[in-house]
């Protein structure tokens, strides 16, 4: 915290609890379990301390229960800043209660409401993303069903975790046909297979008076480490790749996120593209190392469009139409 209040000394910091920032790691103790004299309130006091430089004691009053918070740093804008450890699938405390066990959700939705009520924008950090397996059946698809309700009042997600770099789109609850809201997963400060620690930069359209709010553009940075490491070496961030310039989109809007994931199917070396994007220790894009055919396709697209890890119906509809899109064997390399 030291050092994010040397270099961003003017800056509203809004943070949000990962799965590591309890011990044992994933742990985090249901209130059903209070009575028999567990307790979360060792971290949830200690943050609420530590993030006080930042947050109104409005705000801390939700830290200290469970570990969440809204809070508005501009007019106009409204940050949710939700515990994903309560999705957490290998939190063993839910094992005792899953359903919304410290009446999280429920504060999501009445603060989504009154942000609609507001006409104020939205938008949402929290750590565990919500479309793959490390996130509770259940708890994911009651999100999504309130993402798809609060779809104009919700303007960007943002998750980590995975410690790679990719998105999610999320889709009407209908046809699963039309995206409502993308979730961002970002890149982690700590190094994993194939990537350099790495951090991104959003644009967002915001600063006057008829701001939306909505998630224009990203840069993404990164450091080698092997260069760090050399003598007289210290970690140097330069631009990785930006989204716009890499993928030729105009925005980063749920439907331009979808689209680019179609484009992925047809467009030649668009996947690998992103694959170098995201896997920062390569120096050069290969032309031929493996062939990422039609099934291939199948299964490396499907988490761009996967929200809900208790549904596949979107990937489903996206694999049938690579299967509708003739694609030969020789046409894609990774």
């Amino acid at each position: 915290m030291e050092l994010v209040r040397k270099h961003f000394p003017d800056v509203p910091v809004l943070n949000t609890l990962g799965n590591h920032a309890s011990a044992p790691v994933n742990s985090f103790v249901v209130p059903a379990a209070y009575g028999d004299g567990w307790s979360m309130s060792w971290l949830y006091d200690r943050v609420a301390d530590l993030w006080a430089e930042w947050l109104p004691e409005s705000a801390l009053v939700d830290v200290r229960r469970g570990g969440f918070y809204q809070y508005s740093p501009v007019s106009g804008l409204r940050v949710i800043s939700l515990n994903m450890n309560f999705c957490n699938s290998i939190n063993w405390w839910l094992l005792i209660r899953n359903e919304d066990p410290v009446e999280q959700l429920k504060w999501f939705v009445e603060t989504l409401a009154n942000a609609e009520a507001a006409g104020e924008a939205v938008h949402i950090i929290g750590h565990i993303p919500t479309g793959g397996g490390d996130c509770e059946h259940t708890w994911s698809h009651v999100f999504n069903q309130i993402v798809y309700r609060y779809e104009s009042t919700i303007r960007g997600i943002f998750f980590g975790h995975t410690h790679g770099d990719s998105w999610s789109v999320y889709y009407d609850m209908d046809t699963y046909t039309r995206p409502v809201a993308v979730s961002f997963i970002s890149p982690s400060g700590t190094t994993g297979t194939y990537h350099h620690p790495a951090f991104k930069v959003f644009e967002v359209d915001g600063g006057h008076e008829d701001a939306t709010w909505v998630i224009l553009d990203a840069t993404a940075y990164s450091t080698n480490l092997t260069e760090a490491n050399m003598a007289g070496g210290s970690p140097v961030y330069t631009v990785r790749y930006n989204t716009q310039e890499s993928y030729g989109v105009t925005s980063l809007t749920p439907t331009s996120m979808h689209e680019l994931v179609l484009d992925m199917v047809t467009e030649e070396g668009l996947y690998q593209q992103y694959l170098w994007n995201v896997n920062n220790d390569i120096a050069e894009v290969s032309s031929n190392t493996t062939i990422c055919d039609a099934s291939c396709l199948k299964t490396a697209l499907c988490d761009f469009v996967t929200s809900d890890s208790s549904d596949r119906t979107a990937c489903h509809k996206l694999q049938d139409y690579i299967d509708s899109s003739n694609i030969t064997s020789d046409e894609f390399y990774i």
